[in-house]
């Protein structure tokens, strides 16, 4: 297990020291912001010490970012190189990578795009004038302009960068032509290019539809590289030698699985999720992402928004295209359908950074001296105090059966002398600004130690039960001590052809990983198993009685195994825990999962009806108090009154 989860501590050991490399947009202080605001993520935390990619898919995101803004801002080819080594890993990783290369490419193409336009738009005429006339306007100068040809050996560093995005991922975006498969446009032709479920191959294509699907990436890899050729080849040729070597090596595992590697990164990789997009897998509400940002997230979002907000007013650059960022990421993975915790990471990093920054400019606007001098540095206390007794407060009221006691008055009227202090002090602030930074600074530390909390709470105490929304589908800390059990008791020793080991299938994940060795010689088998007597759907499985030559036997619940008498060699254990499940108690009671919007075969739109009944719910919810205390309660102390969903086994091991 260690031995697994090493290479994601380390790079989200890494992660922490990334921000650095964008000092100079950021800030030295907004450096220093955001990596301690990843230090202390919960989501970023957690899964930083978990066995998944998406801290890999972090790392690359914003290595990416880090390379794109390097060369917009110093020109330097290197830049370009690291980008195309990123682009391979990111997409060797994880198709989440699309989105990461799309977000970019739209903001490289609107700063772009809107000047050109503007200047070759500014001369026509559409005033005055029907519509018609003006749209034939202004094609025609569009098409006039083409027509004259444009050198793309001379073009701006953002048509550069964007130019590399595109020409050296073409190809890979030829399996997004399926969303049309079952649209008027395509489904005449009765031609397949992403198998649905059920199919062997989940998102290949089928029949005649594998020779259009060849035609799309051979078409897009040409008009990639003619595009490549025609920029600057000396550089372009590089950087494509460094994609496709980096690429086709972890798509062929290291050469290993040649030809299927290459046609399951070119075409099922992203194949696959366009067909998943309408399973939507999980059934996840549509503010999903709202629910853990709000638990876990509190400190980038708060400030994210905030920091937003500051940056369109003062129009800093650098600052409204993390805001862009973390808008598009947000809006990306909310529309999406399939929708896990671990996606937590991707849609977290650019808030972080957002806040990091706003933070950092907020701290170099007030005068330090000043402020110590006149004595307002109590606004960096007196405000996050407030806020702790408000929440106090409230919590109190809506677990109180009646009107509160006197001494929860008496704190009341505490806090609202604090209120008033913190008022004044704002108020006699020696610049207009000033009060205002530091009762911002002030709760932003108290978010972060409450974020620090969370994350502490999330990796090392409630990391194992399903108390925590980032619990999902995830094996518990029984499996490895039963696998123990098993190397002492019966895997030693084992001389005949038969397994020394059942194990009732549906413990196949995650069990299979630590018996990975063992089911290479047949020490262990996963099998299936049915009670005595039992004639349902699991018919066609052998009665556990059948295996008492087995020296071993690990069995799930959910099949009445637990009724089995003829085992009697045997000494049983458990209960243990097999998967963990977190209580899905944010959604909507009866809430139908299948009642979800649907366009180009994408389902995590809410339809019309949905999206009303979910807002009604929401005014429930705010006017109940009884939900405020589950709410709060879950927040504040991760108190639960349901236990929703956990699978079972017992261990059957030799007396």
């Amino acid at each position: 297990d260690v031995t697994a989860r090493l290479l994601y501590v380390v790079m989200g050991t890494a992660l922490v020291a990334m921000p650095f490399l964008l000092r100079k947009r950021i800030g030295r202080l907004g450096a220093i912001f955001t990596a301690a605001a990843l230090t202390f993520s919960p989501a970023l935390l957690y899964f930083s010490r978990f066995a998944r990619n998406d801290i890999l898919m972090a790392v690359w995101a914003l290595g990416l970012v880090i390379s794109m803004w390097r060369y917009l801002d110093e020109g330097k080819n290197r830049y370009l190189y690291f980008s195309a080594a990123l682009m391979a890993l990111a997409l060797g990783t994880k198709e989440s990578a699309y989105l990461v290369i799309a977000t970019l490419g739209l903001f490289l193409a609107l700063q772009v795009g809107a000047p050109t336009l503007s200047r070759l738009l500014r001369p026509v005429e559409i005033e005055g004038v029907s519509p018609p006339v003006a749209v034939g306007r202004v094609a025609k100068t569009l098409w006039g302009s083409y027509s004259q040809g444009f050198d793309l050996a001379i073009i701006s560093r953002p048509t550069a960068y964007l130019l590399l995005l595109v020409t050296l991922t073409l190809p890979l975006w030829s399996a997004f032509a399926a969303i049309f498969q079952d649209t008027l446009l395509w489904s005449w032709t009765n031609l397949v290019l992403a198998a649905p479920e059920g199919n062997p191959i989940i998102g290949s294509p089928i029949g005649g539809g594998k020779v259009i699907a060849f035609l799309i990436i051979v078409a897009l890899g040409g008009l990639g590289g003619l595009a490549g050729y025609r920029w600057n080849w000396g550089i372009w040729w590089r950087c494509a030698l460094i994609f496709w070597i980096i690429w086709i090596l972890l798509y062929t595992t290291f050469g290993t699985n040649f030809f299927p590697g290459i046609r399951s990164g070119v075409w099922n990789s992203l194949g696959y999720w366009v067909v998943q997009q309408g399973e939507a897998r999980g059934g996840q509400p549509w503010y999903y992402y709202f629910v853990g940002l709000s638990v876990y997230e509190l400190l980038p979002v708060v400030f994210g928004v905030a920091g937003a907000v500051y940056f369109l007013r003062k129009g800093d650059v650098f600052g409204l295209v993390l805001a862009c960022w973390a808008g598009l990421t947000l809006l990306a993975y909310t529309m999406a359908s399939e929708k896990m915790p671990w996606l937590l990471v991707n849609v977290a990093l650019p808030f972080i950074f957002l806040s990091g920054k706003y933070l950092g400019d907020l701290v170099e606007k007030v005068r330090w001296r000043n402020i110590l001098r006149q004595g307002q540095v109590f606004l960096l206390v007196f405000p996050p105090l407030v806020a702790v007794a408000a929440v106090y407060l409230v919590y109190q009221f809506v677990n109180s059966q009646g009107n509160l006691p006197g001494v929860q008055w008496a704190f009341v009227g505490g806090t609202a002398l604090m209120a008033l202090a913190a008022a004044y002090l704002i108020r006699i602030a020696p610049k207009p600004t000033s009060g205002g930074v530091l009762t911002g600074l002030g709760l932003a530390v108290l978010l972060l130690a409450f974020g620090t909390v969370g994350a502490f709470r999330a990796a090392y105490t409630y990391d194992d039960f399903n108390k925590e929304i980032l619990v999902y589908a995830q094996g518990s800390a029984d499996l490895p001590v039963t696998f123990e059990k098993l190397q002492k008791k019966a895997l030693p020793g084992n001389s005949s052809d038969d397994p020394a080991v059942l194990v009732d299938y549906d413990m196949w994940y995650p069990f299979q990983w630590y018996v990975r060795t063992q089911q290479d010689d047949n020490t262990v088998r996963f099998d299936c198993f049915k009670a005595e007597g039992d004639e349902g759907w699991n018919s066609s499985c052998k009665p556990a009685s059948d295996t008492t030559e087995s020296q071993a036997l690990l069995l799930t619940v959910a099949h009445k195994l637990t009724s089995i008498t003829s085992l009697t060699k045997f000494q049983r254990e458990g209960p243990f825990l097999d998967l963990l499940w977190f209580p899905e108690t944010y959604r909507r009671p009866h809430e139908n999962r299948q009642d979800e919007g649907f366009q180009w075969g994408f389902r995590g739109i809410p339809s019309r009806k949905q999206l009303g009944e979910d807002l009604r719910y929401f005014g429930e919810v705010a006017t109940s108090k009884e939900k405020w205390s589950k709410t709060l309660g879950y927040i504040l102390f991760r108190e639960l009154d349901t236990d929703w969903y956990k699978s079972e086994y017992y261990s059957y091991l030799p007396k």
